[in-house]
């Protein structure tokens, strides 16, 4: 939806900075949601559940990892 009007017309090929929503107190919500998703999964499992917590904390580094890249990647290319 960053690259069309109001009516749906595609308006720019570029890329843009996302913005609204979780946008304005964190770059990359998508990966953020995700791992909250997988805390509330293991909480609701069981704290005591060893295996769902090792998927926890391969899912908190695996979306750390892809964060910093991508907010790496809006820095480079945008200035605001």
């Amino acid at each position: 939806n960053l690259r069309k009007s109001r009516s749906g017309k595609v308006v720019s090929l570029s890329h843009s900075v996302p913005f609204g929503d979780w946008f304005e107190s964190v770059s990359c919500p998508h990966y953020f949601a995700e791992l909250l998703i997988y805390v509330s999964m293991a909480i609701t499992l069981g704290i005591h559940n060893v295996t769902w917590w090792c998927v926890v904390m391969y899912v908190l580094f695996n979306q750390a990892l892809a964060a910093v890249l991508c907010h790496g990647f809006y820095q480079k290319n945008f200035s605001s």
